[in-house]
């Protein structure tokens, strides 16, 4: 019985090994949400998926769904936000406490677009403004605040609209966190203390 194959983007959050030289993906989509999806033979030296299934990168992805789950068939690498980065440890390590985050919050396949092209646009601003250490703080907190609401654990608040649902990335938006940074970490660790993590 052939399968459909469908095409889209997502990030690789983390991978893990399978069998001899296969690997399992948690890969954020576009189209459908977190999916845990295996690749065969990927951790060989020869083969032609490893290139584009790099841990952080933003890939698009050409995804089989069987009866045991979902098989990835082709993957081509868009950017990778780690490699981008990989001069800056700081910028790094907010990327890697976003993922973490988002692989302990989201669980089951709930297709998500608009959280989806929330870390897409926030990576980009990222990667291409140089910050000071307040402003990467102001950046983590303006994100995870945005991301938290995306997923409904941050109710409406005038004094957190401006950074939700989806921030207009600028220096002025940091400075504006920098006035509440306290106020909104309050809000972060209620909302995450609710989710139970």
């Amino acid at each position: 019985m052939a399968h459909h194959k469908y095409t889209t983007t997502g990030f690789i959050i983390s991978s893990r090994n399978s069998g001899e030289s296969n690997k399992i993906f948690s890969i954020i989509t576009r189209d459908f949400g977190m999916i845990q999806a295996g690749a065969r033979s990927v951790r060989e030296v020869r083969s032609k998926l490893r290139l584009g299934l790099k841990l952080f990168a933003l890939t698009e992805c050409s995804l089989i769904h069987g009866k045991n789950g979902w098989k990835i068939a082709g993957a081509r690498e868009i950017y990778n936000i780690h490699e981008a980065c990989l001069n800056d440890s700081d910028k790094i390590s907010i990327v890697t406490h976003i993922f973490s985050l988002l692989g302990r919050l989201l669980t089951g396949e709930e297709k998500n677009e608009s959280l989806f092209f929330l870390l897409d646009r926030s990576f980009k601003f990222l990667h291409g403004a140089n910050l000071s250490t307040s402003e990467l703080k102001n950046f983590e907190c303006i994100l995870v605040l945005a991301l938290l609401a995306q997923l409904g654990y941050v109710g409406d608040n005038p004094e957190l609209a401006l950074f939700i649902p989806q921030p207009e990335w600028s220096r002025e938006l940091l400075l504006e966190m920098e006035k509440i940074r306290k106020i909104a970490l309050l809000h972060i660790n209620k909302s995450l203390e609710s989710s139970q993590l």
